[in-house]
């Protein structure tokens, strides 16, 4: 019974539209507005004259908007595909608007494991992956730092939404490794050059 009221399209959005709650999309308003950062769509259901409606939309399964589920359930799955400015608007919204201590240890470990600072080549890696490093770096190691141009602006609050995704001072172990690699790489060949030589 519970399954074929979640298909039927009962519910009255707070734009007019009448949805399910099985639609993708649709959710309580909890007093929390998500940025329109993502084409993404979310139907905020009316939940009548003083909220009498939300026991009967709790009831059908119908999840409260909040910044938590915000983040899980539309923002992370859709910010690979948004474009450049969107994404430094998403974090910015995340730095900015969102109490990052206060969030579940699981929803802050997605975040982590997710690609959302944009390095000095352009491209999305882990924050892990990157780090902060002076002028003086070059090559691939001042490649995996993040793009503070495209930061632009208060730089000390990016820096400190950076560290909390994991985006260290030093250098991540990994591309140290991948660096002594390509120095014993060239150190065996030029040993072989110098035998034939």
């Amino acid at each position: 019974e519970l399954a074929a009221l979640r298909e039927l399209p009962l519910l009255r959005t707070l734009e007019g539209r009448v949805v399910c709650a099985a639609s993708p999309g649709v959710h309580l308003p909890g007093g929390f507005r998500p940025p329109t950062l993502v084409d993404v769509e979310v139907e905020l259901v009316d939940a009548g004259p003083g909220g009498r409606w939300r026991p009967f939309l709790a009831l059908l399964g119908v999840p409260e908007m909040g910044p938590e589920h915000y983040l899980a359930a539309v923002l992370i799955p859709a910010y690979g595909g948004l474009a450049a400015e969107l994404q430094r608007a998403a974090l910015l919204w995340l730095r900015d608007e969102v109490d990052l201590h206060g969030l579940p240890p699981e929803l802050a470990m997605l975040l982590r494991r997710t690609p959302l600072v944009r390095a000095l080549d352009g491209e999305l890696p882990l924050a892990a992956a990157l780090h902060f490093t002076g002028e003086q770096a070059s090559g691939k190691r001042r490649a995996a730092t993040p793009d503070m141009e495209f930061y632009r602006g208060d730089a000390a609050r990016w820096r400190t939404l950076f560290a909390w995704l994991g985006l260290g001072e030093d250098p991540p172990p990994a591309l140290l490794l991948r660096e002594l690699d390509v120095l014993l790489a060239q150190h065996v060949d030029d040993s072989e050059g110098a035998r034939r030589g």
